[in-house]
């Protein structure tokens, strides 16, 4: 609820005390508490949504205008005990408001990594920066099972199983009905789907004689390649490949598009736009691929080819 109708209230408490005065000296302790009171965004959900109020600074002045030696040990007493109350009453007013303020803010930044895993992982495909981001993310945020759930995917991508095995066991241990953790565990322990390893890396020659598609002549820029995990009962080999390129996406769309409608006799595709890429999904007799064009600078291509028993 909502004491005022501003946005922000800053009260000002000041309270006087003196200690001690006579002619020539006194002593007067000040104590200032400003507090401000937070409207509720009642729009967004979430982590710190019951918290309306938060205090954002506490500052005690203690205002001393007689030399200490001059203090009665009476007085020095008196002015302990008043300063004992002073903390005791500015931790009961201000540390669990803090506390939360410093939660809610901590859980904006886990959103704020949670989204810059996925644009690698999902957009760019960058699981190198991937992996290396959610290693830092589990050490920060240990108790979150998707930060475990995006190291595993990584993790998966590159071929490091037994790691990602590890992961995604940890995210079932904090989330017990987390479906991408089983989906993969369950991938991993299936002894009918070939796994990639860190040695299933290919270079630029020996994927394009594997692809065996015309590729645009120049101003491309091979990135890396490397075999997929797949399903050994219908597929011999999967391999994914990027590059880069200095053409625009418009002109690297237009002709795959060309090349496709030339082998209509060999191919069917479909064109659809998927994540801001133009994906081209073509089926032949004996290879299946995907082709990914990003609009980024520099435009960027995925090839994904699958090769039939």
């Amino acid at each position: 609820m909502w004491i005022t109708p501003t946005p922000f209230l800053v009260s000002l408490f000041i309270l006087p005390i003196k200690v001690v005065k006579n002619s020539n000296f006194q002593i007067n302790i000040v104590i200032i508490v400003i507090l401000l009171l937070k409207k509720q965004d009642n729009t967004k959900k979430g982590v710190g949504d019951n918290f309306n109020r938060h205090v954002y600074f506490h500052c005690v002045i203690i205002k001393l205008n007689m030399p200490p030696e001059e203090i009665k040990p009476k007085n020095k007493r008196v002015l302990i005990i008043i300063i004992i109350i002073i903390v005791l009453v500015l931790g009961v007013i201000g540390f669990k408001p803090i506390k939360n303020w410093l939660q809610v803010q901590r859980e904006k930044n886990f959103s704020q990594v949670l989204s810059e895993l996925q644009n690698l992982i999902v957009n760019k495909k960058d699981y190198l920066a991937a992996l290396a981001k959610a290693e830092t993310t589990v050490k920060k945020y240990p108790e979150k099972a998707e930060a475990w759930q995006w190291k595993g995917i990584a993790e998966f991508q590159l071929g490091k199983t037994n790691e990602a095995k590890l992961s995604f066991e940890k995210v079932l241990a904090l989330d017990s009905e987390n479906k991408s953790a089983k989906t993969y565990l369950e991938i991993l322990n299936n002894p009918n789907v070939k796994l990639l390893t860190q040695d299933d890396f290919m270079n630029q020659a020996d994927f394009e004689k594997f692809f065996d598609f015309p590729l645009p002549s120049s101003g491309l820029q091979f990135v890396n390649a490397m075999h997929r995990p797949f399903d050994s009962s219908r597929y011999s080999d999967y391999v994914s490949v990027q590059y880069t390129a200095s053409a625009s996406a418009k002109s690297i769309s237009a002709f795959f598009e060309n090349e496709l409608n030339k082998n209509k006799s060999a191919y069917t595709y479909a064109k659809k736009k998927i994540n801001n890429a133009d994906v081209f999904m073509a089926t032949g007799p004996t290879t299946n691929f995907a082709i990914s064009i990003y609009s980024t600078n520099p435009v960027r291509i995925i090839l994904d080819v699958s090769k039939k028993k």
